[in-house]
């Protein structure tokens, strides 16, 4: 596709080259931020890459770059996800991975690009963005982008929500994040503490049979497996929620595991079965800010040693059984993660993210263990395509 001017062209993704300028391109659109977090090239290449990813078992992609005057000036990966439209019944395609100049044209041909392709794969609408699906990084960020983003979650500049609206593109859902800091809180939080040390007595006292504890290294492949199970059940009405695969659990177990700090995930039983979960990952963000080098291994190393000493720490599950959600499970979640990380591990700040701002209650249980400050906010577009 060129423009009239003869100086604007988009290519599918196809070569070396082709994908080198792809990846490259997020560093020169974010040269100059001082809170992007670039990931390491291996992390960035495997969520694209079908061998490697278990995504793409159940789904399908295409690339393409946009050049003016013959330089890379944004990139768009068109996906079409035979397992969501399977679970939805319906033809969704998806778009991620988008970074672009603040170029309205680039952007155009670029969404034009992705939308012609999933066209041709019977997709009627296209949705996003996705990188590449809701299982990870999802939503422009509409809220919060002088903060530096926790780990798996997007981060843009502020001149994306227009390209998109500019395009067609209308907001579907939003999905909120919210931060608890320990400094800039520490005296209302003081005030709680005795008022919780009171609950957690309570609630022991009245269900004996229930327990909180952590993970023992050797459990946390069986354990990440039963959170997902209950997790599962919790979830399945949610919006836009589709199930793990046993690959993509496989998978996800794999990388947690590499991070994950056992007394950091934390289980709830009634007597032997188990009624809710708290699973913390250390912010692997901060860690990537401060390793530098422009090869991944200059800063594997650096990478290796930040990570143990970040005070940052990112909820990326937390729930009970709605059978037992009323008898406290999810309040001496909050109040035993809280004093975990304190004590142990020196934590000063929490995210709590990918809340669906229509269900926004489901963050009231822990706002009243720890003051939380609504401080992101994140959106999804959809347009059709019948027709454009």
């Amino acid at each position: 596709m060129v423009d009239r001017a003869g100086q604007l062209t988009v290519r599918p993704v196809e070569s070396r080259r082709s994908w080198n300028e792809f990846f490259d391109l997020r560093r020169l659109i974010y040269r100059d931020n001082r809170n992007v977090v670039f990931p390491l090239r291996f992390m960035e290449r495997t969520m694209l890459d079908p061998d490697k990813h278990p995504f793409y078992l159940h789904a399908t992609r295409q690339a393409y770059v946009a050049y003016r005057n013959r330089r890379p000036v944004g990139r768009i990966v068109a996906i079409k996800n035979d397992l969501h439209n399977e679970f939805y019944q319906d033809r969704v395609g998806f778009f991620g991975f988008f970074e672009c100049l603040n170029d309205p044209d680039a952007a155009e041909v670029l969404f034009k690009s992705a939308g012609g392709w999933l066209r041709e794969q019977g997709c009627e609408s296209v949705r996003g963005p996705v990188n590449p699906s809701m299982k990870s990084e999802f939503g422009v960020q509409v809220k919060g982008n002088d903060d530096p983003p926790f780990v798996m979650m997007a981060f843009n500049p502020d001149y994306y929500e227009m390209l998109l609206l500019d395009n067609g593109f209308e907001p579907i859902r939003e999905f909120n994040a919210y931060l608890y800091d320990v400094d800039s809180t520490y005296d209302i939080a003081k005030e709680r503490d005795a008022e919780l040390l009171g609950a957690t007595d309570r609630i022991l006292d009245r269900y004996p049979k229930l327990r909180i504890g952590s993970v023992e290294r050797a459990d946390i492949d069986a354990t990440l497996r039963e959170i997902n199970r209950i997790g599962n059940e919790i979830r399945q009405s949610g919006w836009g929620f589709v199930p793990l695969t046993d690959e993509e659990l496989d998978f996800m177990i794999k990388q947690l595991k590499q991070v994950l700090v056992p007394r950091m995930i934390l289980v709830a039983y009634w007597e032997d079965k188990l009624v809710g979960y708290c699973v913390n990952v250390p912010d692997v963000n901060w860690a990537l800010r401060r390793s530098r080098g422009r090869y991944d291994w200059m800063r594997l190393p650096q990478f290796l040693f930040w990570l143990p000493r970040t005070q940052r720490t990112r909820v990326i599950a937390l729930g009970a059984d709605p059978a037992y959600r009323r008898r406290g499970v999810g309040i001496l979640l909050s109040i035993e993660m809280r004093t975990r990380g304190l004590a142990s591990l020196n934590y000063r700040q929490w995210e709590f993210s990918w809340i669906d701002s229509q269900n926004d209650a489901s963050i009231k249980a822990t706002g009243r263990t720890m003051p939380l400050d609504h401080y992101k906010t994140y959106r999804l577009y959809e347009k059709t395509l019948i027709g454009s």
